[in-house]
């Protein structure tokens, strides 16, 4: 439709070339409607090119909450395994020095099982 338009737009300039005669009123309102298809031509124009940015906007935005998402779930993950190898080491250090306290850890491994399957059950829901 906008090369229908253009064409529409160029005509008037062919037909003063070819009829010098009719030069008057007729050349204001092709000059006129060469402007309204002009200006019509350039707003879409910049209506797609605001669409373009606010989609970019939009874009980048929904990027950097993923990265925050990414790197909070890391650094969660992170830190889980971390405690655990911290975990694992003090039970059998307090294995060797403490053996009368296994029942008390018996109960922190318990929580700690409640713990990781409350987690996953949270991101299964």
């Amino acid at each position: 439709r906008e090369v229908e338009m253009k064409r529409e737009a160029a005509k008037p300039t062919q037909d003063k070339a070819a009829k010098p005669s009719q030069q008057g009123g007729s050349d204001r309102e092709q000059e006129l409607a060469a402007t309204k298809i002009q200006s019509q031509i350039r707003g879409k124009q910049a209506r797609r090119e605001v669409e373009k940015k606010k989609q970019e906007a939009v874009d980048r935005e929904q990027e950097l909450a993923a990265t925050k998402i990414q790197s909070r779930i890391r650094g969660k993950q992170a830190r889980r395994e971390v405690e655990m190898k911290r975990e694992a080491a003090k039970p059998t250090q307090d294995k060797a020095a403490k053996p009368s306290q296994q029942g008390g850890s018996d109960r922190e491994q318990e929580l700690a099982a409640t713990k990781i399957q409350s987690q996953i059950r949270g991101k299964q829901a």
